[in-house]
């Protein structure tokens, strides 16, 4: 089947029906995906409120529309399998590039096995080319969307536990003695906000960019038992006024902080302190409030390998919680590359490269070639060029694993480690170690 040339509705064998959703699917979509990705009933709650966000079932989704879903029914109108796009903007250390995050990709267990998903992911890249997404994402489950072109490229999640009873790490102060208190964030606090978003992300490759509109959903759209609820808080100094925020969320018997940072100038030593007894006064009012509800027991700096706080807290907190990763498809290496090339030409004008000439054929086996000429530090040109034997080039990168170096998430030298058939001339390493710097990422997501 030519997917190019498909017009939906699309009849398929055995009666099933390929649509894009209306919003007339909000209800039964949303208990499908309930059931199929619910583990536990609390489970199902958050994943059924997440699609009815996604259908704007409360408030406008900023980026994502019923016909952003597709949906494969059976004779009688039952839904055997969906799955979405959800559009958004994310960036390349300066540079702002389309993203299609892919998401609650589900089939009934009676209808797996049929090409049902791989059917409905062939339209969702044919839309995303439309869209003029420059990269796919998903965070799933092992290894599955490799088969349909993605690797697991990109850090997803990981940091670091602070345990309150070890020693020397939680001290109550009294009432008088603490500089500060918080609140919860308000519409009227984006500004503060996305002057604080930017610094938490300073030290990162790929993020999240939001525009003013998916600010706002992430205030105020979300049910509040969608699992992509977050509480938004705002720290501020009894004297010197708002000097922080935290974006955390509470799961099962742990807090989850996504996102912190303070105005410049001001302690993050001491303000990360605070988080430590705010949190620990907010597990004891939920305790109070929550009669039924587990313990919270762990307090997780969901932040990456790296982030300042961690400095900040030194030896007081402790190990790192390794990270998961999403999964990315690069639908059009070129145009991804074309599209960063300015800040390739930056670091290469830094680099002990400078004023580079000459050409880098990248041999990527079974899924083609290109070369890219640069001229006086300047990348004139990129085009596939005809292997003259299997090994023909500069730098090879069996399967997917120029995603890893494009994502910044492991070096040439350090994917030769773990894959002999990945490597590279003297020459080439140092280039594309110049190009593509091993870099922190922490990207979360419009959900």
């Amino acid at each position: 089947m030519n997917i190019n040339q498909t017009i939906l509705p699309l009849a398929l064998p055995d009666g099933l029906t390929l649509r894009r959703a209306t919003a007339a699917d909000a209800q039964p979509l949303a208990e499908f995906n309930a059931k199929i990705h619910g583990e536990d009933p609390d489970d199902a709650a958050m994943i059924y409120h997440w699609t009815e966000d996604l259908f704007s079932v409360r408030e406008t989704h900023p980026t994502t529309t019923p016909a952003d879903f597709t949906i494969i029914t059976t004779a009688d109108g039952q839904i055997a399998s969906s799955l979405c796009t959800i559009p958004q903007t994310w960036t390349y250390a300066s540079v702002p590039f389309p993203v299609g995050r892919i998401e609650l990709v589900g089939t009934l267990p009676a209808y797996r096995g049929r090409g049902l998903v791989r059917l409905q992911m062939n339209i969702q890249h044919q839309w995303g080319d439309e869209r003029g997404d420059l990269m796919q994402v998903i965070s799933g489950i092992p290894w599955y969307y490799r088969q349909f072109g993605y690797d697991m490229a990109l850090d997803m999640g990981g940091g670091r536990r602070y345990v309150w009873e070890r020693r020397d790490n939680l001290k109550h102060l009294k009432k008088e003695e603490e500089a500060y208190t918080w609140r919860r964030a308000t519409l009227n606090d984006l500004p503060l906000l996305q002057q604080l978003y930017a610094r938490h992300c300073a030290d990162t490759l790929i993020n999240s960019v939001r525009s003013d509109a998916e600010w706002r959903h992430e205030l105020t759209g979300h049910h509040e038992r969608s699992i992509q609820f977050r509480h938004w808080w705002i720290i501020t100094h009894k004297t010197l006024g708002d000097v922080a925020y935290v974006q955390f969320a509470v799961w099962g018997q742990n807090i989850f902080v996504h996102e912190t940072a303070v105005v410049p100038g001001h302690s993050l030593r001491a303000v990360a302190l605070y988080l430590t007894r705010m949190f620990k006064g907010y597990v004891n009012l939920r305790r109070e409030k929550v009669k039924n509800e587990p313990p919270i027991t762990g307090l997780l700096f969901r932040l990456g390998r790296d982030h300042p706080l961690y400095h900040a807290y030194g030896r007081q907190i402790d190990r790192l919680e390794q990270p998961y990763a999403w999964y990315v498809r690069l639908p059009d290496l070129a145009r991804f590359i074309q599209h960063v090339q300015p800040l390739l030409e930056a670091r290469l004008a830094e680099s002990v490269m400078a004023g580079h000439t000459g050409n880098l054929r990248l041999n990527f086996f079974r899924q083609g070639t290109l070369q890219l000429d640069f001229a006086e530090g300047k990348l004139a040109q990129m085009e596939p060029y005809e292997k003259k034997e299997m090994a023909d080039g500069d730098a090879h990168f069996p399967d997917l694993l120029f995603n890893q170096l494009v994502c910044s998430r492991a070096t040439l030298a350090e994917l030769n480690e773990t894959h002999a058939d990945c490597y590279g001339s003297p020459e080439a390493e140092i280039l594309l170690g110049i190009l593509f710097p091993k870099a922190v990422s922490r990207p979360l997501g419009l959900g």
